[in-house]
């Protein structure tokens, strides 16, 4: 009995060997369409498309070797993609050109570009040459940021005794001749350079500190102004009461 079961398994181990290989020409698929035709993979379907083809209810999946390509500049990588209608792919593509070698992982949607990362950590949206490590061309929405201020000079020095506040005839004239505010990028450099968010508010923060002294400054100003026209209204009664 064992010796039959034995022939058995090596007869059943034999044959799945046999489907399991292929002659580089004639088709090789197994029961479970498992297998290799023409020079491509395919699972669960018969007719593969690419070097891997996986078929399976409600969609195909597929991956394709990448071949150099002089318009798109790599020169080597492989295409992950649903090949029935490419709604969504990943692209993983090597770029050699020009003495160049880096590597980049693209995400595409309906043929075109989500989001690509970059081999030095890069991550852009709608831009193909990250230079942060978020860059994005268009607008970012977002319920909170928070940006971390570590390192960071946070202007409460305006409220230390030694600080020296520009007078209010010295911020006229600067704003009168300069026609932005001190220590703020003109509205030309803004367009030219762009902004720092983290030190543009430092700096707009540095302002409100500012006006904040000046607000005290003229509000203790008010004050003595009107405890000396108390005083000199009094005066002005005491000496209309002696007139009677």
């Amino acid at each position: 009995m064992k010796k039959q079961i034995l022939i058995s398994l090596i007869i059943i181990s034999s044959s799945l060997t046999m489907n399991a290989q292929w002659n580089g020409i004639n088709p090789v698929w197994t029961t479970s369409n498992v297998g290799i035709g023409t020079g491509y993979a395919g699972v669960g379907i018969i007719s593969p498309v690419e070097k891997l083809t996986i078929g399976e209810m409600g969609g195909n999946f597929a991956v394709q070797d990448r071949r150099t390509s002089t318009t798109e500049k790599y020169t080597s990588g492989y295409k992950f993609y649903d090949y029935n209608g490419e709604s969504a792919s990943i692209l993983l593509e090597h770029n050699s050109y020009f003495g160049n070698n880096f590597r980049t992982l693209k995400f595409m949607v309906n043929g075109n570009e989500g989001f690509r990362i970059s081999s030095n950590g890069f991550v852009g949206i709608g831009t193909i040459n990250p230079a942060y490590k978020l860059d994005v061309c268009g607008t970012i929405r977002a319920k909170e940021i928070k940006v971390d201020l570590l390192g960071t000079c946070v202007p409460d020095f305006v409220f230390k005794k030694d600080y020296k506040l520009m007078s209010l005839k010295e911020l006229e004239k600067f704003v009168t001749a300069k026609q932005h505010l001190p220590e703020i990028a003109s509205e030309k450099e803004m367009i030219e350079n762009g902004l720092n968010m983290k030190e543009f508010q430092m700096k707009l923060l540095q302002k409100m500190e500012e006006m904040t002294l000046y607000i005290i400054e003229q509000n203790k100003k008010n004050e003595k102004q009107e405890q000396e026209l108390k005083m000199l209204n009094a005066k002005i009664r005491k000496l209309e009461s002696k007139k009677r």
